[in-house]
């Protein structure tokens, strides 16, 4: 879904266009949460963002017969080798402003998409954030609540305050 944000030539020619048009760029929060307080991140000290993802294997399209950690770098270059699993990990490098490290493992054992972020910040404490969502039914390489967050934000768009719920 965000896999093309992760490329900067496109991500600020996509800015630049929304200014020239007075536009907004509205991005889900995706199968990940507290993706508001991360913006701090883009302002305060930070010293480590990093994210733990765990699948089962047949969403990943492969077979193992016990936990196998498939990939460990940066956000981007996860993107690149798993762009249907990992959207997550771009979602937080644009609201944390860090790159993010990554960690992907295949673990046949759970049914689950779990997402663990670990966040040291310094001057504000950390962020530990565990999320374990159930695959979406008609694509098991993405998180249930990816969805849900898509059609969360499109029903918001109109209201002043998607906070809370103020419509007539």
């Amino acid at each position: 879904m965000w896999g093309g944000l992760t490329d900067e030539t496109f991500r600020d020619h996509l800015k630049a266009c929304a200014v020239e048009k007075g536009k907004k760029i509205y991005i889900p929060s995706g199968a990940i949460t507290g993706l508001d307080n991360l913006k701090v991140c883009q302002i305060a000290e930070v010293s480590k963002v990093m994210l733990r993802t765990t699948k089962n294997p047949r969403s990943l399209g492969i077979e193992v017969d016990k936990p196998l950690l498939l990939f460990k770098g940066t956000a981007r270059d996860c993107i690149l080798r798993y762009p249907k699993n990992i959207n997550v990990a771009v979602a937080i490098e644009l609201a944390s402003g860090h790159e993010v490290e990554v960690e992907l493992w295949a673990d046949p054992g759970t049914d689950r998409n779990t997402h663990e972020l670990i966040v040291e910040g310094g001057e504000f404490g950390d962020i530990n954030i565990t999320v374990s969502n159930r695959p979406s039914p008609e694509n098991p390489a993405t998180s249930y609540l990816a969805a849900l967050s898509i059609l969360t934000l499109l029903r918001n768009l109109d209201n002043p305050h998607p906070d809370r719920d103020l419509k007539p």
